[in-house]
């Protein structure tokens, strides 16, 4: 590796930017009376013969996940009945599963989605890509409300359940993510140590030092492990991402990458996968839509374009439809 020094500034615009577009929970924005009125509208939506739905993806489908649940919390209060239940009453398909969705807590959206990577399939088998989609993208805090959500829900702990499904390289990186504060942000100095040890663990080694990659990267905040990917682009002529590719393999590497980029090139790259070929993810497609609103869907949308060179909204319009695509699309347009 190259002994120079590399300049690693980032303007605090720049930083700024990239913080807020990280921030899944975006701040409320409805009063208790503005609540009472959507839940309100919600029930009148699906009351009587027939629904109109337009109504309905309009009070649910922009919504951030607080103002959402301030949204549930004036229905269980004011309407009384089971919100849930009603819209599974009165809609269908994936229009009624998104819809489902997107009036749960996104700590339960994900807890959810990891107990189907873990049991969904028969009990056989364990989708350790479902895993890393949200294990490797989610923040300390988020992570603590999900191993929340999980307990409440399956009466178990989520630590339990991942360490009895995967277990080498994968488990220690899950279990790093998992348990690590990541609240303590590192300097310019260690910014260039940690860039010159993953050199020195990968290529510059015969073999790989696996638990050097993990511990820079699973046990460090996200804006550390962009700096020191900066530094080992500019050292090295390659990228971090592509370092991690030639010295390791499998669902290790998978989520040594995902934690090695911007999370919102993540989850634009799931959205691609999703939609990609002959049929559609239907279930990778609502996930990261519902669980990406709020101020991260503006990046996520911007880095889809720049990947794949059309607007997200265009490959949504021609792969869903009807109401399930109009509900995807006020998603999306609420937040770009």
């Amino acid at each position: 590796m190259a002994d120079a020094q590399v300049e690693n500034k980032e303007s605090a615009e720049d930083f700024m930017e990239r913080f807020m577009a990280s921030l899944r929970l975006a701040p409320p924005t409805l009063s208790s009376l503005e609540a009472n009125d959507a839940a309100f509208a919600i029930r009148a939506a699906m009351k009587g013969p027939g629904t109109n739905d337009d109504e309905l993806i309009e009070q649910i489908a922009d919504k951030s996940d607080v103002d959402m649940q301030l949204i549930v919390a004036a229905w269980n209060a004011k309407v009384k009945r089971d919100l849930i239940k009603d819209l599974k009453h009165e809609l269908s398909g994936h229009y009624e599963d998104v819809m489902v969705m997107l009036v749960k807590p996104i700590a339960q959206v994900d807890a959810e989605w990891l107990h189907f990577a873990m049991k969904g399939h028969g009990g056989i088998g364990t989708n350790e890509s479902m895993l890393t989609d949200v294990l490797c993208t989610r923040s300390p805090f988020e992570l603590r409300n999900i191993a929340d959500a999980y307990d409440k829900l399956y009466g178990v702990s989520l630590v339990a359940e991942i360490r009895g499904e995967v277990s080498g390289n994968l488990e220690n990186v899950y279990m790093a993510v998992l348990s690590s504060p990541r609240d303590t942000m590192p300097d310019a100095a260690q910014d260039q140590k940690d860039c010159t040890q993953l050199f020195d663990a990968g290529v510059d080694k015969i073999g790989t030092d696996e638990a050097a990659f993990i511990r820079i990267l699973a046990e460090n905040p996200r804006e550390h492990v962009m700096a020191v990917a900066r530094l080992y682009e500019q050292a090295n002529g390659k990228t971090l991402v592509e370092a991690i590719q030639s010295e390791t393999s499998g669902h290790f590497q998978r989520a040594l990458v995902a934690l090695a980029k911007e999370e919102y090139v993540h989850h634009a790259e799931q959205l691609h996968s999703a939609m990609k070929g002959l049929g559609t993810n239907d279930r990778k497609l609502m996930h990261t839509m519902v669980t990406c609103r709020g101020p991260l869907m503006k990046r996520v949308a911007t880095a889809f374009r720049t990947l794949y060179g059309k607007p997200l909204e265009n490959w949504i319009e021609g792969d869903t439809s009807f109401k399930y695509e109009t509900a995807l699309l006020a998603i999306l347009q609420q937040w770009t």
